[in-house]
């Protein structure tokens, strides 16, 4: 008996806890490339379809964010949440679609590729064509 009330309990506290922290949560969305563009924007970040040369013959266009569920700034998250971006990667006439994590370094083409920035900020309500990136390339030091 004592078990079922305890229980009882437990489950009637679930909609007060929901109701003390609504923005305890990890957000999901999707976008894909919809428009295009050359070159980085005045600020040095492309968008979605756009190419971004990052030096050392590599040049990177983001296709699509496969997954955006950073905890919005001042909310109270069960995880911080990542930033996951699908990219084409060129050098020197070989191409290489890859996912991107935001400040994960991913060797590729003798070198690692971060994506260092990403807005708009986390937990915003960016659409596909709002969505701006940064990307930073440093070849290996001993070379392939």
């Amino acid at each position: 008996m004592k078990t079922a009330v305890s229980l009882i309990v437990a489950l009637a506290a679930i909609p007060l806890l929901a109701a003390a922290a609504p923005e305890a949560r990890a957000c999901g969305k999707s976008s894909s490339a919809s428009e295009s563009a050359p070159t980085p924007d005045a600020s040095g970040t492309v968008g979605l379809g756009e190419t971004m040369d990052v030096g050392h013959g590599v040049s990177v266009t983001p296709l699509a964010v496969e997954e955006d569920s950073r905890c919005p700034g001042g909310a109270i998250c069960v995880w911080a949440g990542r930033l996951v971006l699908r990219a084409k990667i060129e050098k020197g006439g070989q191409s290489q679609e890859r996912l991107l994590e935001l400040d994960v370094p991913t060797h590729i083409f003798g070198g690692m590729l971060t994506l260092a920035n990403a807005g708009p900020p986390a937990g915003a309500d960016g659409t596909g064509a709002s969505y701006r990136f940064r990307f930073s390339f440093a070849p290996d030091i001993m070379g392939d």
